[in-house]
């Protein structure tokens, strides 16, 4: 079977089992040979009907309805975080390739939610999963949103949803956070200006922060080189595009810090200095 043939088979098999009563759908499934292992083979089509009206949403539902067993969800993860989907083709711009690694990001975020809350990766396994989810962000390269005829990409998203989920497990650990500090910095510089709300996505993983403690020193330092880096760009090259859409990031981020911060009431020395460059930039 060709894998063309393979993806229309499994788009019309979705349509039908979507249309049945969520109780009939997995016996339906089942008797069609589709389990979470088919699902993947088309986590990245570049049809978006097929990759996120259809099999993301069968992914979720089945998900959490606990479908898959212990083994299976463990299987996946370990696939998920490998060069054949989170990291396929990494680097690439304007590729097909980025479907595969944004989704690849948005099941992760879904797997590790579900950990949090019925365990099936042990202290060990968590702690190599976020070791390779770590560095995701900071090694994307293709920061579109809505791609047209192709539907979402929506890697910063994606990625910045896959950072919450590892902040809010139990077995997260600090030592991880510089890498998603760094892979904030990399996607403000990625070359597209954020226009699908990726900065108010981004603001999440900076005010998660704080539910484990991180220093809120660090965070300022953080912030303040990520306008010395703006100002040497600058200094070093004039007003290129590429400062006017980095400018334009890093602004709407600090943006959606400050108020994210102010309304939780958290945080008063990142509120205060996120303020300080909305005032010098703008």
């Amino acid at each position: 079977m060709d894998i063309i043939k393979g993806a229309r088979q499994v788009k019309h098999i979705l349509k039908e089992a979507l249309q049945l009563d969520p109780q009939m759908r997995p016996a339906f499934l089942q008797r069609h040979s589709i389990d979470i292992h088919q699902l993947l083979l088309v986590i990245g089509n570049p049809d978006p009907e097929l990759r996120d009206a259809l099999a993301f949403r069968i992914f979720v539902e089945s998900l959490y309805a606990k479908n898959w067993s212990q083994n299976e969800l463990n299987e996946v993860v370990k696939r998920l975080i490998s060069n054949d989907y989170l990291f396929f083709n990494i680097g690439e711009v304007g590729k097909d390739s980025i479907y595969t690694r944004s989704f690849s990001a948005l099941w992760l975020s879904y797997l590790i939610k579900v950990d949090t809350q019925h365990p099936y990766l042990s202290d060990q396994e968590c702690k190599g999963v976020f070791d390779k989810i770590a560095t995701y962000l900071m090694r994307e390269y293709d920061t579109r949103g809505l791609v047209e005829n192709e539907g979402w990409a929506n890697a910063v998203t994606h990625g910045a949803d896959l950072y919450i989920s590892c902040i809010s497990h139990p077995h997260f650990e600090m030592r991880f956070v510089p890498q998603f500090l760094q892979g904030i910095s990399k996607s403000i510089w990625a070359g597209n200006v954020f226009v699908d709300d990726e900065e108010q996505r981004l603001a999440e993983v900076i005010k998660l922060l704080h539910t484990i403690d991180y220093p809120e020193d660090v965070l300022v330092e953080w912030m303040e080189q990520l306008f010395d880096k703006l100002e040497y760009h600058l200094y070093e090259r004039g007003y290129t595009r590429d400062y006017f859409k980095a400018k334009t990031n890093s602004i709407h981020l600090m943006q959606a810090i400050y108020f994210k911060l102010k309304f939780a009431k958290i945080y008063p020395k990142v509120q205060s200095v996120s303020s300080f460059f909305i005032a010098k930039f703008m």
